[in-house]
């Protein structure tokens, strides 16, 4: 098993995920002309790609609120990072060659890139609380059938349909 640091693989830390990367969504349509600046000049379409990329951002963000889409949205993401990585590089190079003074900020960017792509990896393989949720025995009056559904399938135990009463 996999140990990793708590608060990253917390609700908190997913919603924190889910936050931040809707905010950074959102500033695609406030600052496009800042995105614009960064995009590679060989790519076409500069505001295009600005702007898909936003709803992009915002809506596998949205697919990390907690249900079945999470593994799949970490995916996304990961592959959004690695494909907006070219313009990262290209804001460094914008930065150095203007000898801007937020050179650093840009550099501390490309480095940030790889964390964050492992930061959503672990949402890949994560089973969180979700998971861990969906173990505990809910009250249930006896005599009743029920369903236990989660949205982890292939997991033992996270499909289950018992047609007896529960014996306490």
């Amino acid at each position: 098993m996999i140990r990793v640091p708590d608060l990253a693989m917390s609700d908190a830390g997913l919603y924190f995920m889910i936050a931040g990367y809707s905010i950074s969504g959102m500033t695609y349509f406030v600052y496009p002309r800042a995105y614009r600046k960064i995009i590679p000049r060989w790519l076409p379409q500069p505001i295009f790609i600005v702007y898909f990329s936003g709803v992009l951002e915002i809506m596998f963000a949205l697919l990390l609120l907690p249900g079945a889409t999470i593994h799949v949205a970490a995916w996304l993401i990961i592959l959004l990072l690695i494909a907006v990585f070219p313009a990262n590089i290209q804001m460094a190079l914008n930065f150095r060659r203007k000898r801007n003074k937020y050179l650093w900020l840009a550099i501390a960017r490309l480095a940030l890139q790889p964390l964050l792509i492992c930061w959503a990896w672990l949402y890949t393989i994560w089973r969180g609380t979700l998971h861990s949720r969906s173990k505990r025995r809910p009250h249930r009056p006896n005599g009743f059938v029920y369903l236990r559904y989660t949205v982890f399938p292939g997991v033992r135990g996270c499909k289950d349909l018992s047609l007896f009463p529960q014996r306490r």
